[in-house]
């Protein structure tokens, strides 16, 4: 197992143990689905709500909120930027996390079901494809079918 799975699992354990604090106390948008832990922040993936929350960790409130794409699912971290994977419409919201605001949109041809990382890459998982971003210069690197 490497240290970015590791990091990636933790990350969401972390995010399953805090949600329903988060959703009561916090409140974050609607149907949070996902989070990525960076730094002392929370990123919320919130599916019906189509943003991410921002939540100070350490004050344990939101810092902002970031409109996405739309029924955004699932989020990663590549080093200072998290992916956000939107189901509808097909596209990855890249989100600058000095800034914490949308730094560009990638398009995701053939569709786009969840996404995770592996070092540079950025895999979108389609129903029939796969395509790989590469995160640092946040280009298509290729796209694979799987059937």
């Amino acid at each position: 197992m490497t240290s970015h799975s590791l990091r990636y699992i933790i990350s969401v354990l972390y995010f399953l143990s805090i949600l329903p604090i988060f959703a009561e106390t916090i409140g974050v948008g609607s149907n949070p689905v996902a989070a990525v832990v960076y730094e002392k922040k929370l990123y919320v993936v919130n599916s019906d709500s189509n943003t991410v929350s921002v939540i100070d960790t350490v004050k344990k409130e939101v810092k902002t909120t970031i409109p996405v794409g739309l029924k955004p699912l699932s989020a990663t971290d590549v080093g200072k930027s998290v992916y956000v994977g939107n189901s509808e419409g097909s596209t990855m919201t890249v989100i600058d996390t000095q800034k914490d605001e949308v730094s560009m949109t990638i398009n995701i041809p053939k569709g786009l079901v969840y996404i995770f990382s592996s070092g540079i890459y950025i895999y979108a998982v389609g129903n029939d494809h796969i395509t790989v971003v590469d995160a640092t210069k946040n280009i298509i690197h290729r796209t694979t079918p799987t059937k």
